[in-house]
């Protein structure tokens, strides 16, 4: 969980501290009155105890849902509340908890609390790591009118499940050990930062979000290398809306740019050669491959307008999601010198953002109308969603 800043949490702690002394002060008479000046107040001392795996990093003590932001607190510390009414029953919560942690009891204590007194509440709070996806599919789906939430479901789309509550979530995938998902999360909601898309990285229950590639000014289509130590995606560095593709190592660290192409070409989904030497992307409609050190780059022949790519498992071949006419999609198997080119399948209805092979290479899922998965040989095409979807991707 983002903590609050410290001085943040201290503006509170004094608002709350000097609205209460306020109180008691024209209550006893102003000047006039006499006694100690906490003779009414009293405390609240919160410890938290977590145990387990994946522990959550802190989380927030909320008294009486007063204060929005809560009171900051590690996970495994105390921290006292002062300047409590006393005669008056507060409800202490814990809140912020990641997906992957729970409570043990009731996350909500109601205390009395007493003159020049300190109560104690505690709580246990246990974690565990999440199980990795295994041959799953994620994708986006519209939640409402203004919404969007990664889900997670089998391949024939049983068991939909969303994982996010950020408002507006898109582009997931699966990292090839299955434990984390990256995918553009819109700024200013559940992360802090500018307006605009942020490649954000979170477990595989949704536990644990948080932005990388924070240099950026907005950040987008961000895929793992195939060994999972490296992360390509579109950076704008410096909020321009100059997109270019950028690489990073996994944890974020040694952020480098790739390309330097004129300024009127949108850049989509970037992704990784299985042996990570080479990346293939989309610009302004057509299809790119450029050597991981930037080297090389150069445009793919394709005679339709291409939305999105991936490599075929054996790096030998790529899958290109294009346009055959404004609402009918095709999915072409192309050699990145463009000298094998057929179509899979050229029934595709609806709007296309995205397209993926499956880890074994036998099956490829698109998304239209629907989510739709077809055996690679373009036979078995079938819609496996109801209820809509974008930009899916396989789990390993």
């Amino acid at each position: 969980m983002r903590l609050p800043s410290s001085p943040a949490l201290a503006r509170s702690l004094s608002r709350i501290a000097g609205a209460a002394f306020a109180i008691w002060f024209a209550a006893c008479g102003g000047s006039n009155s006499t006694g100690p000046i906490n003779s009414h107040l009293g405390s609240v001392r919160v410890s938290v105890a977590t145990s387990g795996s994946d522990l959550d990093t802190g989380y927030a003590v909320i008294l009486d849902a007063g204060v929005p932001q809560g009171y900051a607190i590690g996970n495994n510390t105390s921290i006292v509340v002062p300047a409590l009414f006393t005669a008056v029953q507060h409800t202490v919560s814990l809140g912020g908890i990641d997906r992957n942690c729970a409570v043990s009891g009731s996350d909500s204590q109601v205390v009395d609390v007493r003159a020049n007194d300190t109560i104690s509440v505690a709580f246990a709070v246990d974690c565990h790591t999440p199980t990795p996806l295994r041959d799953r599919i994620v994708f986006a789906q519209s939640t409402g009118s203004d919404s969007m939430e990664i889900f997670v479901a089998d391949t024939d789309g049983a068991n939909a499940t969303p994982i996010t509550q950020v408002h507006f979530a898109a582009h997931p995938r699966v990292s090839p050990d299955g434990s984390e998902i990256l995918f553009n999360n819109y700024v200013g909601l559940e992360i802090s930062g500018v307006a605009g898309y942020a490649v954000s990285r979170m477990r595989a229950d949704g536990s644990n979000l948080r932005r990388v590639a924070t240099p950026c000014a907005f950040s987008k289509d961000a895929s793992w290398s195939r060994d999972g130590t490296r992360i390509a995606f579109v950076c704008d560095s410096g909020g321009a809306q100059v997109p270019e593709v950028w690489t990073m190592n996994s944890d974020g660290s040694t952020m480098k740019g790739l390309t330097n192409l004129p300024p009127s070409l949108g850049i989509f989904s970037p992704v990784w050669s299985p042996d990570g030497n080479r990346i293939a992307f989309v610009a302004n409609d057509a299809l790119y491959v450029v050597n991981a050190d930037g080297s090389g780059i150069g445009p793919v022949p394709v005679t339709d307008q291409t939305y999105s790519v991936d490599w075929s498992p054996t790096g030998d071949s790529l899958l290109c999601l294009c346009a055959l006419t404004s609402n009918n999609f095709l999915l072409r198997v192309i050699t990145p010198d463009g000298a094998v080119d057929r179509v899979v399948s050229s029934s595709l209805v609806g709007v296309g953002f995205d397209v993926a092979w499956a880890p074994d290479g036998k099956r490829i899922v698109t998304d239209g109308d629907q989510i739709y998965t077809v055996h690679s040989d373009g036979t078995h095409q079938v819609a496996i969603t109801t209820n809509g979807g974008y930009q899916p991707a396989w789990s390993p």
